[in-house]
């Protein structure tokens, strides 16, 4: 997903509701659960090598 989209800007039409569906279907409550234990993780491995080595945290950032 780039940045130089964005749905907001879209008309409302076709393309609106396809996107609009393809939103619904990978951003809901029950689909973004899944995806928890891996978002803590990347966290957890941030915050170490933020404490190891900070002054890297830009590359730490872009991992």
């Amino acid at each position: 997903m780039g940045l130089d989209f964005n749905i907001a800007f879209l008309p409302y039409g076709s393309k609106w509701k396809l996107h609009r569906k393809m939103y619904h279907t990978t951003f809901n409550k029950q689909v973004t659960m899944e995806y928890k234990s891996m978002q803590i993780e990347k966290a957890y491995r941030l915050l170490g090598n933020l404490i190891t080595t900070p002054l890297k945290y830009e590359k730490h950032l872009n991992m």
